[in-house]
């Protein structure tokens, strides 16, 4: 797709020209994601369009076969006459698209519908960091491949792919320049997997995918502001500003873990000094248990094997449990920086809900608390009373379905988009 294609717009314009239309369809296809059937005044009042807009998007959608029409009993008195109300609904077979995780344990491939419901999954145990980006790429592609047959597809059915990675993701030009699931960056991944798949590809950082699901299926669907907090590996974010997914100029806007907590302090695996990730990420962690008198696991680097990293991080949990102090503090300065840092964020952007999900929040009976009395007391008291912190449950299907709803917004933004390369 071009660049206007990508960006994202605050408020739909009412203007009749392409853009225009493409961002209001995204608009009205989204409110119907998220509210089922519904009426044209209802999408009206839902997505702040004019009648008269929402009509002729609709009719044009109905004409392309990516609505249908469903009429359901009205009582006479709502509707004077006691004709059946007209509802518009969306077909869920009238595209498909796929998201793609890489995790650094783990490729999931996801097949959804037009309506976001995951058709069929395929997951790969695969430790991609320890092949070439090239052989990464083969890999997701046979993946992709197969996930797509076994929901009784073709490729020629997809209307794009969405692959999402930990680190630090371009997804304006499709180039990954860090990542822990990378044995070479920077790697222009989005186009190694285009040329081999033949459809539009994008590539995301994890957050991103993880906020379009809050925003459309989760905890943000009654917020226009806020914050997705991913506590895994690392530290990511993802924003939603003004209803919407919010990557930045570039895409660069995730990323959180990255965010300068200490000028001058430790080293971040990515190479800079100080970052929040090398305070509160699963290596910082391990480097802090390092230096205690016992050394739990010696006094080496922390593995990187992701597997042995994240099980060493478990046992340290269990220990703080069972009464160690030593290592109880350890998770506690973690809860305590990331507190401080979001605030920073909080103060900018003003969020009325943060949303907290990830592997290691089966951790956060040990640093919650603690990074919340961090956050708070570094805000102002009536900033401190308005925003509201929530933590949610997620699995690969609410990954999947986020990623489904950004690859079908993009397609349908402009009346031309469809058929179009993700990239130029």
């Amino acid at each position: 797709m071009t660049g206007t294609a990508r960006r994202r717009i605050a408020k739909a314009p009412e203007a009749g020209t392409d853009a225009a239309r493409g961002v209001n369809t995204g608009l009205i296809l989204d409110a119907m994601r998220r509210h089922g059937p519904i009426s044209r005044v209802e999408l009206s009042g839902r997505t702040g369009l004019s009648r008269s807009t929402v009509t002729e998007i609709t009719g044009k959608l109905l004409r392309g076969g990516q609505l249908h029409l469903e009429e359901t009993a009205a009582a006479p008195e709502k509707t004077g006459r006691g004709r059946p109300r007209v509802l518009l609904r969306i077909n869920p077979q009238a595209a498909y698209a796929v998201g793609v995780r890489i995790a650094v344990t783990q490729i999931t491939v996801s097949v959804t519908d037009f309506v976001c419901e995951v058709v069929g999954t395929t997951k790969i145990p695969f430790r991609s960091s320890r092949q070439p980006p090239a052989v990464v790429a083969d890999v997701v592609e046979d993946a992709v491949r197969s996930a797509v047959s076994a929901c009784g597809l073709t490729l020629q059915q997809i209307g794009a792919v969405c692959a999402g990675v930990p680190g630090i993701v371009d997804s304006e030009s499709g180039v990954c320049h860090w990542s822990p699931a990378f044995s070479k960056v920077p790697v222009r991944f989005g186009d190694l997997l285009e040329k081999r798949l033949g459809i539009p590809t994008m590539i995301e950082s994890h957050a991103v995918p993880l906020a379009a699901y809050e925003r459309l299926f989760g905890k943000a669907q009654d917020i226009d502001s806020g914050v997705v907090i991913t506590i895994g590996y690392g530290v990511g974010l993802g924003l939603i500003l003004n209803g919407m997914v919010h990557r930045g100029a570039h895409g660069f806007a995730s990323e959180f873990g990255h965010t300068k907590a200490v000028e001058s302090g430790p080293l971040c695996e990515c190479g800079q000094h100080g970052c929040l990730e090398s305070f509160a990420g699963q290596r910082a962690i391990l480097l802090a248990a390092a230096s205690l008198p016992d050394k739990p696991f010696g006094d080496g680097t922390p593995p990187d094997d992701p597997v042995i990293r994240e099980a060493q991080v478990e046992e340290l949990a269990a220990r703080a449990r069972d009464g160690d102090a030593a290592i109880r503090n350890i998770f506690e300065r973690a809860g305590h920086q990331i507190g401080r840092s979001l605030a920073n964020v909080v103060s900018v952007i003003d969020p009325g809900r943060i949303i907290f999900v990830g592997p290691t929040m089966t951790s956060a009976d040990l640093w919650f608390d603690i990074m919340r009395d961090a956050l708070f007391s570094s805000l102002r008291p009536a900033q401190a009373e308005r925003v509201e912190l929530v933590r949610d449950q997620i699995v690969d299907d609410s990954w999947a379905r986020g990623a489904a709803a950004l690859v079908l917004h993009r397609l349908y933004r402009t009346e031309q988009s469809r058929g179009r390369r993700a990239r130029r």
